[in-house]
């Protein structure tokens, strides 16, 4: 989730081939009562991806869906006190989440912004604003959705 914030405005990043991202987003922001359902592992963002595989579930790409995207999948739900198999509006779901999780390197940057080893790298834009853009910019702007 926290990935979609990434990409905060409308116009700052465009459809990859490759990827659900876009479409995902633009979705949650043209119809914030979209349901979501947490998922564990790979979700329908990863299908057009060609490092995912749909035979065993499992992404090969260098940011690879193994223990570190397992961790921040796990942290993020800590942080927002929600499970594996929760349903909510898509609005209601980026609420909660920016108002648990004030900056992405608490979850991306396993909240002490540093690698500490190679499998453990940190996500491209914590600390800063890069071509994933900006979580906290995102938050202050409720993704583009209105806030309830």
């Amino acid at each position: 989730m926290a990935c979609f914030a990434g990409r905060r405005r409308p116009g700052e990043y465009f459809p990859l081939e490759d990827d659900n991202l876009y479409e995902a987003v633009e979705r949650c922001r043209k119809h914030p009562e979209t349901m979501i359902e947490l998922v564990a592992g790979p979700c329908m963002i990863c299908p057009p991806c060609n490092g995912y595989y749909p035979d065993s579930g499992f992404c090969s790409m260098g940011f690879a869906m193994g223990l570190r995207n397992q961790k921040k999948d796990l942290d993020t739900l800590q942080w927002m006190g929600l499970d594996y198999g929760v349903k909510m509006r898509a609005d209601e779901l980026f609420r909660l989440m920016f108002e648990r999780i004030k900056d992405k390197k608490d979850i991306c940057g396993y909240n002490t912004d540093r690698q500490t080893h190679e499998a453990w790298s940190i996500c491209p834009g914590v600390g800063g604003s890069d071509g994933f853009g900006n979580y906290r910019e995102a938050a202050g702007e409720n993704l583009g959705m209105d806030r309830a």
